[in-house]
C-alpha cells in the first residue's frame, strides 16, 4: 500500500521558544552594558554576536520529520538524516527538558517528544523528535514499516 510522502512539523513548546528567544535578546543585550565612549569596542561586539546567530540559524531551523515509502528523514536546519524504517528498533514517548540521546541527535524544540532508536553503522543510534500529534505519527509510521509492533504506547521492532 503506497501511503505518499507525508512531513510533520516540530511541536515548539513556549518554554523552549523563550529559552531561545531569550538567549538571543541576552546576547545583544551586552551591547546595552559597553559604554557610549567605546564604539568600536561596541560595533566589534555587535558583529561578532551577530555571525555567531547568523551561523548557528541555519541549523536550528527549519525542523520537521518527513516520512518517504522507505524512510524517516529529520531535518533541523540544513542537516538531514534518513533512517530507512527496516533500520528502526524502537519509538517511545519521552518528556522532561534535560532528556538527550546517547549518540544522535535531538531534533525537538519540546520536552514532550518521541525517541527513536535505530541501527546506524552496526551500532544502535538515537534521535528526539517532536511532531504536534505523537500518535498520529507513531500510527503513519507504524502504516509504512510492517515490521514494527505496537507494544502499550510503544512501537518495537518485532525482528
Amino acid at each position: 500500500m503506497d501511503h505518499g510522502t507525508r512531513r510533520y512539523p516540530t511541536k515548539v513548546d513556549l518554554k523552549i521558544a523563550l529559552i531561545i528567544w531569550g538567549a538571543v535578546l541576552i546576547s545583544y543585550a551586552t551591547l546595552l552594558a559597553i559604554p557610549a565612549g567605546a564604539g568600536q569596542v561596541r560595533t566589534l561586539i555587535l558583529v561578532m554576536v551577530t555571525a555567531i546567530w547568523l551561523i548557528a540559524a541555519p541549523f536550528m531551523w527549519p525542523v520537521d520529520y518527513t516520512l518517504t515509502s522507505d524512510s524517516l528523514i529529520v531535518r533541523i536546519g540544513v542537516i538531514k538524516v534518513r533512517f530507512l524504517y527496516s533500520s528502526i528498533q524502537e519509538v517511545h514517548s519521552e518528556s522532561g527538558l534535560l532528556v538527550t540521546p546517547v549518540i544522535g541527535i535531538k531534533a525537538a524544540y519540546s520536552v514532550d517528544r518521541l525517541m527513536i532508536k535505530a541501527e546506524r553503522n552496526g551500532k544502535d543510534f538515537y534521535v528526539a523528535i517532536s511532531p504536534p500529534d505523537k500518535e498520529a505519527f507513531m500510527r503513519d509510521l507504524q502504516a509504512r514499516d510492517s515490521g514494527l509492533i505496537s507494544i502499550g504506547t510503544s512501537l518495537r521492532c518485532q525482528g
